[in-house]
Protein backbone atom coordinates (compact mmCIF):
# COMPACT_ATOMS: atom_id res chain seq x y z
CA UNK A 1 0.00 0.00 0.00
CA UNK A 2 1.24 3.58 -0.26
CA UNK A 3 2.71 5.59 3.03
CA UNK A 4 0.75 8.77 2.91
CA UNK A 5 2.67 12.05 3.45
CA UNK A 6 2.08 12.84 7.04
CA UNK A 7 2.52 16.88 6.22
CA UNK A 8 -0.76 16.13 4.19
CA UNK A 9 -2.48 13.71 7.06
CA UNK A 10 -1.50 16.40 9.27
CA UNK A 11 -2.75 19.66 7.35
CA UNK A 12 -5.83 17.99 5.19
CA UNK A 13 -8.65 16.60 7.13
CA UNK A 14 -10.03 15.07 3.93
CA UNK A 15 -7.20 13.52 2.96
CA UNK A 16 -6.88 11.33 6.20
CA UNK A 17 -10.29 10.72 5.90
CA UNK A 18 -9.23 8.69 2.40
CA UNK A 19 -6.49 7.27 3.37
CA UNK A 20 -8.17 5.69 6.58
CA UNK A 21 -10.54 4.51 4.19
CA UNK A 22 -7.95 2.67 2.07
CA UNK A 23 -6.25 1.39 4.89
CA UNK A 24 -10.01 -0.62 6.34
CA UNK A 25 -10.41 -1.70 2.71
CA UNK A 26 -6.91 -3.34 2.71
CA UNK A 27 -7.46 -5.16 6.19
CA UNK A 28 -10.73 -6.41 5.20
CA UNK A 29 -9.63 -7.70 1.77
CA UNK A 30 -6.02 -8.62 2.99
CA UNK A 31 -6.15 -11.28 5.70
CA UNK A 32 -3.35 -11.25 7.90
CA UNK A 33 -1.78 -15.08 6.83
CA UNK A 34 -0.61 -17.01 9.65
CA UNK A 35 0.96 -20.18 9.17
CA UNK A 36 0.24 -23.05 11.84
CA UNK A 37 2.71 -25.55 12.07
CA UNK A 38 0.67 -28.01 14.43
CA UNK A 39 1.25 -31.42 13.43
CA UNK A 40 -1.68 -33.40 12.61
CA UNK A 41 -2.19 -37.22 13.41
CA UNK A 42 -4.99 -39.65 13.49
CA UNK A 43 -5.62 -40.75 17.04
CA UNK A 44 -7.97 -43.83 17.14
CA UNK A 45 -9.01 -43.07 20.26
CA UNK A 46 -10.50 -39.74 19.53
CA UNK A 47 -11.91 -41.07 16.37
CA UNK A 48 -12.31 -40.24 12.71
CA UNK A 49 -14.85 -37.49 13.76
CA UNK A 50 -12.12 -35.11 15.29
CA UNK A 51 -9.35 -36.20 12.83
CA UNK A 52 -11.34 -34.66 10.25
CA UNK A 53 -12.78 -31.59 12.78
CA UNK A 54 -8.99 -31.15 13.40
CA UNK A 55 -7.64 -31.39 9.39
CA UNK A 56 -10.61 -29.14 8.34
CA UNK A 57 -9.32 -26.64 11.31
CA UNK A 58 -5.57 -26.89 9.89
CA UNK A 59 -6.60 -25.63 6.57
CA UNK A 60 -8.59 -23.19 7.30
CA UNK A 61 -6.21 -21.31 9.83
CA UNK A 62 -3.42 -21.68 6.95
CA UNK A 63 -5.37 -20.35 4.07
CA UNK A 64 -6.17 -23.90 2.08
CA UNK A 65 -8.93 -24.62 0.42
CA UNK A 66 -7.48 -26.73 -2.71
CA UNK A 67 -9.19 -29.98 -1.98
CA UNK A 68 -6.20 -32.26 -3.52
CA UNK A 69 -4.37 -30.04 -1.22
CA UNK A 70 -6.32 -30.36 1.81
CA UNK A 71 -6.55 -34.37 1.08
CA UNK A 72 -2.75 -34.30 0.78
CA UNK A 73 -2.39 -33.34 4.53
CA UNK A 74 -5.34 -36.02 5.97
CA UNK A 75 -3.52 -38.47 3.98
CA UNK A 76 -0.04 -37.44 5.75
CA UNK A 77 -1.92 -37.58 9.01
CA UNK A 78 -3.71 -41.31 8.30
CA UNK A 79 0.19 -42.56 7.51
CA UNK A 80 0.78 -42.88 11.36
CA UNK A 81 -1.08 -45.02 11.98
CA UNK A 82 -1.91 -48.60 11.14
CA UNK A 83 -5.24 -48.54 10.41
CA UNK A 84 -5.01 -45.17 8.40
CA UNK A 85 -2.19 -46.79 5.88
CA UNK A 86 -4.74 -49.95 5.31
CA UNK A 87 -7.52 -47.62 4.48
CA UNK A 88 -5.40 -45.28 1.72
CA UNK A 89 -4.51 -48.81 -0.03
CA UNK A 90 -8.81 -48.69 -0.74
CA UNK A 91 -9.19 -44.92 -1.68
CA UNK A 92 -10.79 -44.21 -5.47
CA UNK A 93 -9.21 -42.20 -7.71
CA UNK A 94 -12.28 -40.05 -7.11
CA UNK A 95 -11.69 -40.14 -3.04
CA UNK A 96 -8.10 -38.92 -3.55
CA UNK A 97 -9.28 -35.50 -5.01
CA UNK A 98 -12.39 -34.69 -3.98
CA UNK A 99 -12.45 -34.02 0.30
CA UNK A 100 -16.62 -34.87 0.43
CA UNK A 101 -15.78 -38.25 -1.30
CA UNK A 102 -12.76 -38.70 0.88
CA UNK A 103 -14.18 -38.00 4.27
CA UNK A 104 -17.10 -40.48 3.44
CA UNK A 105 -14.77 -42.58 2.91
CA UNK A 106 -12.58 -42.58 5.68
CA UNK A 107 -15.95 -42.16 7.71
CA UNK A 108 -17.19 -45.78 6.33
CA UNK A 109 -14.35 -47.36 7.36
CA UNK A 110 -12.70 -45.69 10.53
CA UNK A 111 -16.25 -44.25 12.37
CA UNK A 112 -19.17 -45.43 13.08
CA UNK A 113 -22.62 -46.20 11.10
CA UNK A 114 -25.62 -43.75 11.66
CA UNK A 115 -27.74 -46.71 13.25
CA UNK A 116 -24.48 -46.84 15.48
CA UNK A 117 -24.99 -42.94 16.60
CA UNK A 118 -28.72 -43.75 16.93
CA UNK A 119 -28.67 -46.54 18.91
CA UNK A 120 -25.63 -44.21 21.23
CA UNK A 121 -28.26 -41.47 21.03
CA UNK A 122 -31.50 -43.79 21.99
CA UNK A 123 -29.79 -45.39 25.09
CA UNK A 124 -27.17 -43.00 26.60
CA UNK A 125 -27.19 -42.09 30.12
CA UNK A 126 -25.06 -39.43 31.97
CA UNK A 127 -23.58 -41.15 34.63
CA UNK A 128 -20.61 -38.99 35.99
CA UNK A 129 -19.58 -37.33 32.75
CA UNK A 130 -20.09 -33.49 33.56
CA UNK A 131 -23.13 -31.77 32.12
CA UNK A 132 -21.75 -29.97 29.38
CA UNK A 133 -19.99 -33.09 27.91
CA UNK A 134 -22.84 -35.18 28.40
CA UNK A 135 -25.01 -32.33 26.26
CA UNK A 136 -22.38 -32.00 23.65
CA UNK A 137 -22.11 -35.90 23.29
CA UNK A 138 -25.90 -36.23 23.18
CA UNK A 139 -26.22 -33.24 20.01
CA UNK A 140 -23.57 -35.37 18.35
CA UNK A 141 -24.93 -38.61 18.26
CA UNK A 142 -28.10 -37.10 16.94
CA UNK A 143 -26.38 -34.90 14.40
CA UNK A 144 -24.68 -38.06 12.70
CA UNK A 145 -27.08 -40.30 13.48
CA UNK A 146 -30.32 -38.88 12.16
CA UNK A 147 -29.06 -35.32 10.31
CA UNK A 148 -26.85 -35.23 7.01
CA UNK A 149 -23.49 -33.30 7.43
CA UNK A 150 -25.12 -29.68 6.49
CA UNK A 151 -28.05 -30.37 8.07
CA UNK A 152 -28.84 -27.75 10.84
CA UNK A 153 -30.26 -28.58 13.61
CA UNK A 154 -34.12 -26.91 13.74
CA UNK A 155 -36.15 -26.49 16.91
CA UNK A 156 -37.77 -29.61 16.76
CA UNK A 157 -34.57 -31.66 16.86
CA UNK A 158 -33.74 -29.35 20.00
CA UNK A 159 -36.69 -30.48 21.53
CA UNK A 160 -36.04 -34.23 20.92
CA UNK A 161 -32.53 -33.88 22.12
CA UNK A 162 -33.50 -31.49 25.29
CA UNK A 163 -35.88 -34.75 25.54
CA UNK A 164 -33.33 -37.07 25.97
CA UNK A 165 -31.15 -35.30 28.08
CA UNK A 166 -33.66 -35.02 30.62
CA UNK A 167 -34.19 -38.75 30.56
CA UNK A 168 -30.29 -39.61 30.64
CA UNK A 169 -30.28 -38.69 34.73
CA UNK A 170 -30.80 -40.16 37.55
CA UNK A 171 -33.26 -39.86 40.27
CA UNK A 172 -34.11 -37.07 41.65
CA UNK A 173 -32.61 -34.60 39.08
CA UNK A 174 -34.54 -36.30 36.16
CA UNK A 175 -37.82 -35.49 38.13
CA UNK A 176 -36.92 -32.25 39.09
CA UNK A 177 -35.84 -31.33 35.45
CA UNK A 178 -39.34 -32.59 33.82
CA UNK A 179 -41.10 -30.35 36.16
CA UNK A 180 -39.45 -27.58 34.08
CA UNK A 181 -39.35 -28.95 30.66
CA UNK A 182 -42.30 -26.73 29.42
CA UNK A 183 -39.24 -23.49 30.41
CA UNK A 184 -35.96 -25.70 29.20
CA UNK A 185 -35.06 -24.72 26.24
CA UNK A 186 -31.54 -25.63 24.25
CA UNK A 187 -29.94 -22.88 25.36
CA UNK A 188 -30.19 -22.85 29.01
CA UNK A 189 -31.29 -26.58 29.90
CA UNK A 190 -27.23 -27.09 30.56
CA UNK A 191 -26.84 -24.58 33.24
CA UNK A 192 -30.53 -25.08 34.99
CA UNK A 193 -28.96 -28.98 35.33
CA UNK A 194 -26.11 -27.77 36.58
CA UNK A 195 -27.82 -25.10 38.88
CA UNK A 196 -30.18 -28.15 40.14
CA UNK A 197 -27.23 -30.34 40.91
CA UNK A 198 -25.26 -28.46 42.97
CA UNK A 199 -28.08 -27.59 44.89
CA UNK A 200 -29.30 -31.04 45.17
CA UNK A 201 -25.83 -32.98 45.79
CA UNK A 202 -25.08 -32.22 49.52
CA UNK A 203 -28.55 -33.38 50.15
CA UNK A 204 -28.09 -36.72 48.38
CA UNK A 205 -24.21 -36.91 50.20
CA UNK A 206 -25.98 -36.34 53.66
CA UNK A 207 -28.59 -39.14 53.19
CA UNK A 208 -25.94 -41.79 52.02
CA UNK A 209 -24.36 -41.01 55.06
CA UNK A 210 -26.70 -42.01 57.18
CA UNK A 211 -27.50 -44.76 56.21
CA UNK A 212 -26.78 -47.64 58.82
CA UNK A 213 -23.33 -49.47 58.42
CA UNK A 214 -23.52 -53.06 57.78
CA UNK A 215 -23.43 -55.39 54.72
CA UNK A 216 -25.02 -55.39 51.82
CA UNK A 217 -28.50 -56.30 51.05
CA UNK A 218 -28.50 -58.79 48.02
CA UNK A 219 -31.22 -56.53 45.30
CA UNK A 220 -34.35 -57.82 44.07
CA UNK A 221 -33.16 -59.22 40.51
CA UNK A 222 -29.91 -61.47 42.31
CA UNK A 223 -31.90 -63.09 44.54
CA UNK A 224 -34.64 -63.98 41.91
CA UNK A 225 -31.65 -65.44 40.50
CA UNK A 226 -30.67 -67.47 43.23
CA UNK A 227 -34.10 -68.77 43.23
CA UNK A 228 -34.21 -70.24 39.88
CA UNK A 229 -30.71 -71.95 39.72
CA UNK A 230 -31.98 -73.38 43.11
CA UNK A 231 -35.31 -74.58 41.28
CA UNK A 232 -32.77 -75.73 38.28
CA UNK A 233 -30.51 -77.69 40.87
CA UNK A 234 -33.91 -79.77 42.45
CA UNK A 235 -35.76 -80.25 39.09
CA UNK A 236 -32.21 -82.04 37.80
CA UNK A 237 -31.58 -84.30 41.61
CA UNK A 238 -34.97 -85.44 40.81
CA UNK A 239 -34.81 -86.21 37.75
CA UNK A 240 -31.44 -88.10 38.63
CA UNK A 241 -33.18 -89.91 41.61
CA UNK A 242 -36.07 -90.93 38.99
CA UNK A 243 -33.56 -92.48 36.26
CA UNK A 244 -31.89 -94.84 39.33
CA UNK A 245 -34.95 -95.97 40.80
CA UNK A 246 -36.54 -97.32 37.42
CA UNK A 247 -33.02 -98.56 36.47
CA UNK A 248 -32.83 -102.36 35.92
CA UNK A 249 -36.38 -102.80 36.67
CA UNK A 250 -38.37 -104.37 32.92
CA UNK A 251 -42.11 -103.96 32.89
CA UNK A 252 -44.58 -106.57 32.65
CA UNK A 253 -47.76 -106.95 30.23
CA UNK A 254 -50.55 -105.19 31.51
CA UNK A 255 -52.70 -108.48 30.80
CA UNK A 256 -50.08 -110.21 33.46
CA UNK A 257 -51.46 -107.83 36.25
CA UNK A 258 -53.76 -108.80 38.38
CA UNK A 259 -57.53 -106.66 38.74
CA UNK A 260 -58.36 -105.21 42.57
CA UNK A 261 -60.02 -108.46 42.96
CA UNK A 262 -57.46 -110.98 42.49
CA UNK A 263 -58.62 -112.52 39.52
CA UNK A 264 -56.16 -113.70 36.28
CA UNK A 265 -57.16 -111.55 33.41
CA UNK A 266 -55.47 -113.67 30.96
CA UNK A 267 -58.07 -116.94 32.34
CA UNK A 268 -60.71 -114.68 31.77
CA UNK A 269 -59.96 -113.55 28.47
CA UNK A 270 -59.17 -117.67 27.57
CA UNK A 271 -55.18 -117.50 27.02
CA UNK A 272 -53.86 -118.42 30.40
CA UNK A 273 -51.05 -120.94 29.66
CA UNK A 274 -49.64 -121.10 33.57
CA UNK A 275 -52.27 -123.57 34.67
CA UNK A 276 -52.21 -124.49 37.94
CA UNK A 277 -48.78 -122.76 38.18
CA UNK A 278 -50.37 -119.03 38.14
CA UNK A 279 -50.65 -117.29 41.40
CA UNK A 280 -54.09 -115.74 40.32
CA UNK A 281 -57.22 -117.20 41.16
CA UNK A 282 -59.05 -118.79 38.25
CA UNK A 283 -62.55 -119.62 39.76
CA UNK A 284 -65.31 -117.55 38.09
CA UNK A 285 -65.15 -114.33 38.56
CA UNK A 286 -68.23 -111.64 39.32
CA UNK A 287 -70.14 -110.31 36.37
CA UNK A 288 -68.73 -107.38 36.89
CA UNK A 289 -65.39 -108.18 37.07
CA UNK A 290 -65.75 -110.19 34.21
CA UNK A 291 -67.50 -108.24 31.95
CA UNK A 292 -64.28 -106.40 32.03
CA UNK A 293 -61.96 -108.54 30.23
CA UNK A 294 -63.82 -110.80 28.72
CA UNK A 295 -63.26 -110.86 25.11
CA UNK A 296 -66.86 -108.86 23.17
CA UNK A 297 -68.86 -111.23 21.30
CA UNK A 298 -69.34 -110.31 17.48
Amino acid sequence: PVTPIPSLIGKDSSTKHVYSNQFSDYRRTEPRRTTFNQKIKYDPELGVEAFIQSVQSYCSANFIREEDRIIDIARAALNTSADGVVIQETLTPYELVFWPLFKARIRDALGFSPNDYREDFDTFKRGDIKIGVAFAKLVRYYKRGYLNENEEIDSKDQKLICKQFIRSFEQPLRTLLMAEEDSLTFSNIVNRAGHLERVYRPQREQIAAIRPSGPTQPNLDTQILELINSFKEQSELTKKLLAENTRGKGSRPKSDRPNPEGYCIDNMKGRCKRGAECKYSHSPAPAHVAARFQPNEK
